[in-house]
C-alpha cells in the first residue's frame, strides 16, 4: 500500500511506505506541477491524508478495469495500460505525435491517415458481455473517409457527419447499430464520451454520455442472431485492423 498526505505549508505531497506520516521510512515527495501516476500493474491502494493525518481519500484500480490507456507518456511508440493486465498498446504513428493539448498531461494526435494504437487481443480484452467506453476526445473533423473511429474490436464507435456518435456491434445475423442525434459534440473542444452497452440481450441499447450527461441514442438497425466473437480481433484505439478509418 502507498499513502500520503500534504505535510507542509506550500501543499507538497508526500507518499509514504507506511500508515503513519514516518520519516523513517521510504517516501516520495511531489511538488507543483509534478506528475504522479499509479497502476501501471499494481492493485495497491492510494491513501490521502489531510495535514491533521485524517484520511481524505481511498483509491483503487477495480480488476473490472481490463484496459486503461491514459496516453501520458509523451514519447516512444507504447501506450502503456495503467490497468492490472499488462494490454499495453502500439502505436504505428504515421504522421501522428504525441500532443501537449490535453485536458492532463499528454494526448496522442492522430494524422486522419495512417495512425493507430493496437492493444491486442489478450482474453481480457475479448468477448466482453457487458461493455463500458470512456474516453477523452477533441475532433477537428471526422477522420479518414469521415469514419475515422474511436476504438474497434467487435464493436467500433466514431463520430460521423454532423457531429453525431454512432456505435455497432457486431452480430451473426444483423449487425446493430446506434447514433446519437445532431450535433452532440463540438470541433476543436474537448469533450468526455462514455458509452455502455450489454449484449446478452439483442433488445438492449447502448447508453452514451457526452460531458456527463446522457444523450439521445436512435437505433438504426436492430441486431439479428449472436454477438459475433472477436477474440481474434485486436482491440484498435484510432483506428481499424483494416487501418482505413484512422481518426
Amino acid at each position: 500500500r502507498l499513502w500520503g498526505g500534504a505535510t507542509n505549508s506550500g501543499g507538497e505531497l508526500q507518499i509514504y511506505n507506511s500508515a503513519t506520516e514516518d520519516s523513517n521510512v521510504d517516501s516520495w515527495e511531489f511538488e507543483a506541477n509534478d506528475f504522479l501516476q499509479l497502476g501501471i500493474n499494481t492493485d495497491e491502494d492510494l491513501f490521502i491524508f489531510d495535514s491533521t493525518g485524517n484520511v481524505g481519500a481511498q483509491s483503487y484500480l477495480p480488476t473490472g478495469l481490463v484496459g486503461h490507456w491514459p496516453l501520458n507518456d509523451g514519447t516512444g511508440t507504447s501506450a502503456l495500460d495503467a490497468s492490472l493486465n499488462t494490454n499495453t498498446g502500439t502505436i504505428t504513428a504515421g504522421a501522428g505525435a504525441w500532443s501537449t493539448d490535453s485536458p492532463f498531461r499528454h494526448s496522442y494526435d492522430f494524422d486522419g491517415a495512417d495512425t493507430l494504437i493496437d492493444c491486442g487481443s489478450d482474453s481480457t480484452l475479448d468477448d466482453i458481455t457487458t461493455l463500458t467506453l470512456s474516453l477523452w476526445l477533441k475532433a477537428d473533423g471526422l477522420g479518414e473517409g469521415s469514419q475515422g473511429r474511436l476504438f474497434s474490436k467487435g464493436w467500433f464507435v466514431r463520430v460521423q457527419a454532423t457531429e453525431e456518435l454512432r456505435f455497432t456491434n457486431f452480430y451473426s445475423g444483423t449487425d446493430g447499430t446506434w447514433s446519437s442525434s445532431s450535433n452532440e459534440l463540438t470541433h476543436d473542444t474537448w469533450h468526455h464520451l462514455v458509452l455502455t452497452y450489454d449484449n446478452s440481450d439483442a433488445g438492449n441499447d447502448p447508453i452514451f454520455y457526452v460531458d456527463g450527461q446522457t444523450i439521445t441514442v436512435n437505433e438504426d438497425a436492430t441486431p439479428v442472431g449472436n454477438p459475433s466473437s472477436d477474440a481474434l480481433t485486436s482491440l484498435i484505439i484510432g483506428n481499424e485492423t483494416g487501418q482505413t478509418t484512422t481518426f
